[in-house]
C-alpha cells in the first residue's frame, strides 16, 4: 500500500479509537469561485465568471474572468479520434494512437475549454467543460489535465508522457444531466492493478490509476460539491463562443444535455491524500463508451493549459570602480514568484553565470535571491563601463519529478550607485613649487639663476594617468619646460605624491638661497636663467622678484582630462634676490 494512503487510514483510526478532535481545513468550494449551474451565461448577481465570459474574448486563450489561465479548443468533424488497442486511459501515452475519421455524433466534441483560479485562501479550483455535437444518447466523457506537453504528434501518435500526479476526471452526458457522476483519479505507476472491485479514495482503480474522488456530486447552490462536482444543461442553452448543434435550433444554441461543464478543488483532493497538488502544462478532452478506466476512446481534442506560471522581477547597483580604469563592482538581488494557478517545483535562477535555488514554489508564493530561501554565491560582478544592465533567468518544473519546464526573464538597468558616489571617479590633481635665487658667473657675465624644485599630487579616488608638468619660467605664458610624471595612483596609495622634476616619489628637498657663485644642487632641483627684467619683476622695496607658474594635466584612468589649472593659468612661485644671500627680507 502507498505510504501516505497507510497514513492516513492510520491516522484515522487513531482518531476513532482515541477520541481525537480534527480539525479540518477551510477549504473553498469550487462553486464560490465559478459559476458551474448548468449554463454559460454570467449572473450578474455575483463577482464570478461563466463560460460567456471566458470563452467569448476574442482569442479565447490567455487570462479573463479572474482566471489564472484559460484555454478554448475547437474540434472540426473528422480530424483526430482515438483508435488502436493501445489508446486507453491507464495506458501511458506513447502507446496511444490516432487519426482522422468520424465517431457517432453524441461523441462528437465540437468545442472544450479549461480554467484555472486560484481562491482567496490559496486554494487551486480547476474548473472544465465541453459542448458535443448531438444529444441522440448518453455519453462519457474524460478529462486529463497532464503535467507535460501532450497531443497528437503528425504521425499517428501522440508527444509526451504522463509523470505521476496527472488528473483525470470522468463523468458522463447522462439522464438528462441531472446528477451526473463525477469521478476524480491520478496517474500514479506505483499502482499495479486495483486494491478492490470498490476502490475508495486513496485506492488504486487499476493499473497507473488511483482515486481521488469518486461521487455523484451535481454542482449546486446549497454547496455540495466542495472538492468535485459536475453539471449538465438541462434545457437549451445560448453560448457566445460558435457552435452549431447536428440539427441546429438557433445560432450558437446547445441543446439540453449537450453542454458539460465541472470543477475541482485540487488543492483539496491532494491534500485529502497528502500529496502536493501539480501543475499543468496541458490538457484533452475525450468522449469514451462508458465510465470505466479502460473503456474505448473515441473522439478528442487538446492543447495547451499553462497553468504553471512564474515571474522575475531584479535589481542592481553599481558599488565600487577599479581605481586603475579596469572596470566596476556591481551587485545585484531580485525576486522569483509563482503567480500561476498551481504549484512549481525545483525552482532555480541564473544571474551572471551565478545559479540560486528556490526550491518549491506555492501560488501566490515568492522568494528573493540571493537569501536562505535561495541560496547561491556572491550577488555580485565586475563590467567595464557604468552603466550597465544585468539580466536574470529563472526555470522551475511543473512536477517534482517530470513535467515540463517554465521560464520568466528579467532586466535590470544598472544605473544607481550605492553607496552615492561609489561609482563616480573624483580625481583631485594639484601641483606646487618653490624658488630660490642666486647670481652666478656665465660667460663672462653676471647673471640669476633660479633653482626650483615642486611636486604633483593626487589627492582624488582614482588614478591619474599621462600626468605632465609644463613650466612658464618668466609668466609669459610660454611652455619653457616640460616633466612627463606618467601615472600617479589614487590618493593614499604609494606614488599618489611625486616630485616631477626628477620623477621621484621621494619628497622633494627644501631649497635655502645658496651662496653666490656655488652650482645648483643636482638630483631634484631644476635651474634657469632669466632672460628679461621689467619694472614687474621690482618689490616694493626695490628687490628683484622672479616669478614661475606650474601647471599640471592628465588623464583618469577612465580617459577623462583633468587639469590642476585651466589653460593660462597655475601656480605661481615667487622669489627674490638677495646678493650674497645677506640682506634681510624687509
Amino acid at each position: 500500500m502507498n505510504c501516505r494512503i497507510r497514513f492516513i487510514r492510520l491516522f484515522g483510526l487513531l482518531s476513532a479509537v482515541l477520541g481525537l478532535v480534527v480539525i479540518a481545513w477551510a477549504a473553498t468550494a469550487v462553486i464560490t469561485v465559478f459559476e458551474l449551474d448548468g449554463n454559460s451565461v454570467d449572473d450578474g448577481g455575483n463577482a464570478i465568471a461563466d463560460w460567456n465570459t471566458l470563452n467569448g474574448t476574442t482569442g479565447h486563450n490567455g487570462t479573463s474572468g479572474g482566471s489564472n489561465i484559460r484555454s478554448f479548443l475547437n474540434d472540426p468533424d473528422g480530424t483526430t479520434i482515438f483508435f488502436g488497442g493501445g489508446s486507453k486511459d491507464n495506458a501511458d501515452i506513447p502507446n496511444w494512437k490516432n487519426k482522422s475519421g468520424a465517431v457517432p455524433d453524441k461523441d462528437e466534441i465540437e468545442n472544450a475549454y479549461a480554467a484555472s483560479y486560484s481562491a482567496a485562501n490559496g486554494d487551486t479550483i480547476v474548473v472544465f467543460g465541453a459542448d458535443r455535437e448531438a444529444v441522440s444518447g448518453d455519453a462519457n466523457i474524460g478529462i486529463w489535465f497532464f503535467q507535460q506537453t501532450v497531443g497528437p504528434n503528425g504521425s499517428g501518435g501522440f508527444t509526451g508522457q504522463h509523470v505521476n500526479h496527472d488528473v483525470f476526471i470522468v463523468s458522463a452526458f447522462t439522464g438528462g444531466g441531472s446528477t451526473p457522476g463525477i469521478k476524480v483519479y491520478e496517474w500514479d505507476n506505483t499502482c499495479l492493478g486495483a486494491d478492490s472491485n470498490n476502490p475508495q479514495v486513496g485506492d488504486c482503480a487499476d493499473t497507473n490509476i488511483r482515486v481521488l474522488f469518486s461521487s455523484t456530486q451535481t454542482c449546486s447552490s446549497s454547496g455540495s460539491g466542495h472538492e468535485a462536482c459536475a453539471k449538465v444543461n438541462t434545457s437549451n442553452i445560448v453560448v457566445s463562443w460558435p457552435y452549431t448543434a447536428k440539427t441546429p435550433i438557433g445560432t450558437n444554441t446547445v441543446p439540453a444535455a449537450g453542454f458539460f461543464e465541472g470543477g475541482i478543488n485540487l488543492t483539496e483532493l491532494f491534500t485529502e491524500i497528502n500529496g502536493t497538488a501539480p501543475c499543468f502544462a496541458s490538457f484533452l478532452v475525450e468522449t469514451r463508451s462508458s465510465q470505466s478506466i479502460d473503456a474505448v476512446l473515441k473522439d478528442f481534442v487538446g492543447g495547451s493549459f499553462p497553468q504553471c506560471h512564474i515571474s522575475l522581477t531584479k535589481a542592481c547597483a553599481c558599488t565600487a570602480f577599479h581605481a586603475n580604469g579596469s572596470g566596476f563592482d556591481y551587485s545585484f538581488n531580485g525576486t522569483v514568484a509563482n503567480d500561476g494557478g498551481g504549484t512549481v517545483f525545483n525552482t532555480t535562477v541564473t544571474d551572471q553565470g551565478k545559479t540560486y535555488s528556490c526550491g518549491q514554489l506555492n501560488p501566490g508564493q515568492s522568494k528573493n535571491f540571493p537569501s536562505v530561501d535561495c541560496p547561491g554565491p556572491a550577488a555580485t560582478f565586475s563590467n567595464a563601463s557604468f552603466p550597465t544592465t544585468n539580466s536574470a533567468h529563472a526555470v522551475a518544473d511543473t512536477s517534482a519529478s517530470g513535467g515540463v519546464q517554465v521560464t520568466a526573464d528579467a532586466q535590470a538597468n544598472c544605473n544607481g550607485e550605492s553607496p552615492a558616489g561609489a561609482c563616480t571617479p573624483n580625481p583631485q590633481l594639484t601641483v606646487d613649487k618653490t624658488c630660490v635665487t642666486t647670481l652666478e658667473a656665465k660667460g663672462g657675465y653676471v647673471v640669476v639663476r633660479v633653482d626650483y624644485t615642486g611636486a604633483v599630487h593626487n589627492g582624488g579616488n582614482v588614478n591619474i594617468n599621462n600626468v605632465a608638468v609644463t613650466e612658464d619660467d618668466d609668466g609669459n605664458g610660454q611652455v619653457d619646460a616640460t616633466y612627463q610624471v606618467g601615472t600617479l595612483p589614487k590618493a593614499g596609495d604609494a606614488g599618489a605624491d611625486k616630485c616631477y622634476v626628477n620623477n621621484s616619489a621621494t619628497p622633494c628637498p627644501t631649497l635655502t638661497p645658496p651662496a653666490a657663485g656655488t652650482p645648483p644642487a643636482g638630483g631634484a632641483v631644476g635651474s634657469y636663467n632669466p632672460n628679461t627684467f621689467s619694472a614687474v619683476n621690482v618689490t616694493p622695496n626695490g628687490r628683484a622678484l622672479f616669478k614661475d607658474t606650474v601647471r599640471a594635466t592628465g588623464t583618469t584612468a577612465f580617459g577623462v582630462p583633468v587639469q590642476s589649472h585651466p589653460a593660462g593659468s597655475g601656480f605661481t612661485a615667487e622669489c627674490v634676490i638677495c646678493p650674497f644671500g645677506f640682506c634681510s627680507l624687509q
